[in-house]
């Protein structure tokens, strides 16, 4: 029986099938956290990055996602803020895919 690539589905149909979920939702299921960041690193992969760390900081009504990427050996952080984790995703790709996103170097690697 020949196996299949896990999680082979898009990171935009991930978003878009999870957004009736809350928070909590988020913060309890650590399989979706896990089926993102697996997505994340294929997307990044495709740019030429490499996944370093992704977390999520909830403060009041904001969510701040960082990002942490390497790229030619190079340590880069992503700041996105928005409504919830999805929101911040969805940015996220979005600014990637229209080379908008803001690469700063990451002063703590």
């Amino acid at each position: 029986m020949a196996s299949q690539e896990p999680f082979s589905t898009s990171l935009g149909d991930i978003c878009h099938g999870i957004d009736s979920l809350t928070d909590s939702d988020l913060r309890e299921n650590a399989g979706l956290g896990l089926l993102l960041d697996w997505q994340l690193v294929n997307f990044l992969a495709k740019q030429e990055y490499q996944l370093v760390r992704q977390s999520f900081t909830w403060k009041d009504d904001e969510v701040l996602m960082v990002v942490k990427v390497v790229k030619d050996d190079t340590p880069y952080v992503v700041f996105v803020s928005r409504q919830s984790p999805i929101s911040c995703m969805r940015t996220f790709v979005r600014k990637m895919r229209d080379g908008s996103v803001s690469f700063y170097p990451d002063k703590y690697a």
